[in-house]
């Protein structure tokens, strides 16, 4: 291009120049026109159409006068469809889609219509379609004043394409130029490798004015992602930062020529899975692989795309891009260098300083081991626990294994009970406060609740409130509980250099020496408890036969040779023999043949069972006579549950037993009594009605031997005898003709049969039976579901002993006879109470009655 060695300021001035010059020529033209229209009209519009400028004439309506032939060509217009049409519908219908930003020339014009002002100087971009090219105009619009077109407009179009595209390339040239300068600049004040990338990557993108730009660079058979612009989505799989060459063939391409490949359009393209992925993901049309080279050897390769639409190329573009690529290319492998010598000096460094530590902390735990070593010896002598843990802080300090320790221990509530420190001295006044109260600082806090030692890198920035933060300063610690068996019994802390790292040996040492402190207080405890236990023993074996002898009842301990361990005194006056002079001997040697024999027999059952054997009642020959004795035999077992002797509790129930004989004659006397006036009751009723009182001895049998088939206690037995054979007594208040009426009963009679529960309850409930016998005779026709009288009770509101009676008197009452009916059968009474099992008569009672009837062969006595 001509023009593309001029300044920017130099086209600015010709571009001026050459506008004025045209102005004038047009308006001249424009004049000479005017005046010669008529006589010379072909010849003048033969010179406008010649001219470079478009030309536009408008009349005072704005309507199209003429169009030269360059605003045809500029705009795609042909003049015959123009002429005579009102230019501001042109532009809204035909021309605003030509231009580049058409609402901003349609603002300026019409403005410039509506206020007859002028244009100047006012850039239009014209964009290509169908035969139209490109170009760049420079729009003039004025009022015409005077002539023949006075009141309109006459607009001018100077395409300015040629000295666009020299500024445009100057602007260009100056910008790649100025990328190149920050480029090399940055990349010659920097070895750190993002930043070389990153700088690339951004700069490319700017210089090529393209939307995506990339560096990948080798390692091994793969290439890594170094830098993006913009920056890759996190959400982006793994391949898009890791590529492999046989999946990218355009890559492989270009690091294989050492030249750069264009890949035109990716729409189009024939691309491998991977390639394709990676282009629909960033959204890339065009695509320029640029090697990255130093001599030969290929470092990476900068990848360059546009979104959206393709984008052509051009050699000075390809040329600038690798001139690029090479500057990088040194700057990656400066940066790559420094880096490596940047880990080289670092890896020595830490070496060194790994080094120097490990001997550090080999002398650091050889002084602990040897503390620990003095500890061990201080736990096997020592058996008072406040020189023990005075002695361990001393050795820890001394050997210089620790700075500074101390140990606290605690009570069960927390408190203190005692303490010692080395390497502290006044400072730990505080400390001492703080745990008389119970409380607790941080470490000790978090060491109480774990096994496990509490580390404290930096005390002096995380324990700011601890009395001992000035000890601490620049060292660690650590702290950990005293345990041993479950106990524990308080806290040990100390602190290190800072340069020692607290790590799993240094922790089990620590953790090794608490323990062995926890178990010398252990000892020392477990010593002072076997002492005290021995004390105890003592005092509790003196106690102990002050009890027994305090004790009316006979005791005493044999072992299981049956020689007595231990008497109590009530056994020595029984015996009329000193106490002393009764342990050592055997039963055979204290006791008659007889007795003896019988305790030798009952001991070795208590031995062999390992059971207890009570209320052992048997006469002892005294010399004071026969005495009688209750004995609960107990056997005596070790830890291990073997039994090791008997221990014989004996109590003198002598007046207690006679009581009871004169007791036992005197329940027989009244025993007589009651049946005695049961009796009576029972010829009363018969000399009333001599059926019921024959039914009540019948249903008694039945009733008694039911109670006996269910197991029922044998008191309770008796009292369902007693009941069962006065059942009817309420019969005495009914009147003898309904009694001993042959045919059926009125309603009015049977009423008052029912009557007859209530009256024997009435008779009875003053009496007292030591039973319910009053109860059980008011129930004795009531029925499980509450169709019973006289008080319609159901289920467990019944008595159980009213519900045997109950069907002891239907089973007997259906099975003889009646003054009006025959008797009916045993067989039909087991078949009423059979049918009817559950509903009116209670289940077990039913087949218990059953069982007696049909299996054991039960009978009524007459």
């Amino acid at each position: 291009m001509k023009d593309e060695n001029k300044t920017k300021s130099e086209l600015i001035k010709e571009l001026k120049t050459l506008r004025k010059k045209a102005e004038k020529s047009a308006l001249n033209d424009l004049t000479k026109h005017q005046q010669n229209e008529e006589k010379y009209p072909s010849f003048t519009k033969d010179i406008l159409d010649a001219s470079a400028v478009g030309i536009f004439i408008l009349d005072a309506d704005f309507k199209v006068v003429w169009i030269n032939h360059s605003i045809e060509k500029y705009f795609g217009l042909q003049r015959e469809k123009v002429i005579g049409k009102d230019k501001r519908q042109l532009i809204k219908k035909n021309i605003q889609h030509i231009f580049e930003d058409p609402d901003e020339f349609i603002r300026k014009v019409f403005a410039t219509y509506d206020n007859n002002t002028y244009i100047e100087n006012f850039e239009c971009h014209v964009l290509p379609e169908g035969k139209r090219k490109e170009r760049w105009l420079e729009y003039w619009s004025q009022p015409i004043k005077s002539g023949l077109y006075a009141g309109g407009r006459i607009e001018h179009y100077y395409d300015i394409t040629e000295h666009k595209q020299a500024e445009n390339t100057l602007c260009r040239r100056v910008k790649e130029l100025a990328t190149l300068l920050k480029i090399s600049h940055a990349l010659n004040t920097t070895l750190e490798m993002e930043t070389v990338l990153q700088t690339t990557t951004d700069s490319a993108a700017d210089l090529m004015g393209i939307e995506s730009a990339a560096i990948y660079l080798f390692e091994g058979e793969e290439l890594y992602l170094g830098a993006t612009t913009p920056p890759l989505d996190p959400q982006m799989p793994e391949t898009f930062r890791r590529v492999r060459l046989v999946e990218h063939p355009h890559i492989k391409k270009s690091v294989s020529s050492g030249l750069p490949v264009i890949l035109a359009d990716t729409a189009t393209a024939d691309l491998t899975p991977a390639e394709r992925a990676i282009s629909i993901a960033r959204g890339l049309r065009t695509i320029f692989y640029v090697p990255i080279l130093i001599g030969k050897r290929v470092m990476g390769i900068l990848i360059l795309g546009t979104i959206g639409k393709p984008r052509v190329i051009s050699e000075a573009e390809i040329d600038l891009c690798q001139t690029m690529a090479n500057l990088v290319a040194f700057s990656i492998q400066n940066a790559s260098l420094h880096k490596n010598l940047l880990q080289h000096s670092k890896e020595l460094k830490n070496e060194i300083g790994i080094r120097k530590q490990a001997e550090e902390k080999i002398k650091h735990l050889n002084l602990v081991l040897r503390a620990i070593r003095n500890v061990n010896q201080l736990i096997v002598r020592e058996k008072d626990r406040e020189k023990l843990i005075k002695g361990a802080c001393e050795n820890f300090t001394k050997t210089r294994g620790y700075y500074n320790t101390w140990i606290a221990l605690l009570d069960e509530k927390g408190k203190l009970k005692t303490c010692a420190e080395a390497g502290i001295g006044k400072e730990f006044l505080p400390i001492v406060k703080i745990l008389k109260k119970g409380e607790l600082i941080v470490c000790g806090q978090k060491a109480l609740k774990q096994q496990e030692v509490v580390t404290i890198k930096d005390p002096a920035s995380t324990c700011l409130e601890c009395p001992l933060i000035k000890q601490h300063s620049g060292r660690r610690a650590m702290t950990i509980r005293l345990e041993c068996s479950g106990k524990v019994y308080g806290l040990m802390s100390v602190s290190i250099p800072a340069h020692i790292t607290v790590d799993q040996e240094e922790q089990s040492l620590f953790k090794e020496v608490a323990n062995d402190i926890a178990f010398g207080l252990h000892n020392i405890e477990l010593d002072e408890e076997r002492k005290q236990a021995e004390e105890n023993l003592k005092n509790a074996k003196n106690e102990l036969q002050i009890i027994l002898d305090s004790v009316p009842a006979i005791i005493f301990y044999k072992d299981t040779e049956g020689r007595i361990v231990r008497a109590n005194k009530t056994l020595a006056n029984s015996l009329k023999i000193p106490v002393k002079d009764i342990i050592g001997k055997t039963t055979e040697e204290l006791f008659p043949k007889e007795q003896a024999k019988k305790m030798r027999k009952d001991d070795r059952e208590v031995i062999i069972s390992g059971k207890p054997k009570r209320d052992i009642i048997q006469p002892y020959d005294t010399p004071e006579g026969i005495r009688w004795l209750i004995t609960d035999k107990m056997p005596y077992k070790d830890k291990e549950g073997k039994v090791t002797g008997v221990i014989s509790l004996s109590k003198d129930i002598t007046v207690q037993r006679k009581a009871e004989q004169k007791l036992k004659i005197t329940y027989q006397r009244l025993k007589k009594t009651m049946d005695a006036a049961i009796d009576t009751m029972s010829k009363i009723i018969e000399a009333k009605d001599p059926y019921t009182s024959n039914h009540q001895h019948r249903v008694c049998q039945l009733a008694v031997s039911l109670a006996r088939e269910l197991g029922i206690a044998e008191d309770k037995v008796e009292g369902i005898r007693i009941a069962s054979l006065i059942h009817d007594i309420g019969k005495i208040g009914l009147p003898t003709e309904i009694l001993s009426k042959p045919g059926k009963l009125s309603d009015i009679e049977f009423s008052l049969i029912k009557d007859h529960s209530q009256i024997g309850y009435d008779i009875l409930k003053s009496i007292d039976f030591s039973y319910p016998i009053a109860k059980i005779v008011l129930q004795h026709h009531e029925r499980l579901n509450g169709s019973g009288y006289p008080n319609n009770l159901k289920g467990d509101k019944i008595f159980p002993e009213a519900k045997i009676i109950g069907i002891a008197d239907v089973v007997e009452a259906m099975s003889s006879f009646r003054p009006y009916r025959p008797a009916l059968g045993i067989d039909a009474a087991l078949e009423e109470i059979s049918q009817n099992k559950g509903i009116l008569y209670d289940p077990e009672v039913v087949d218990a009655c059953l069982k007696l009837i049909k299996e054991k062969g039960f009978k009524f006595e007459s």
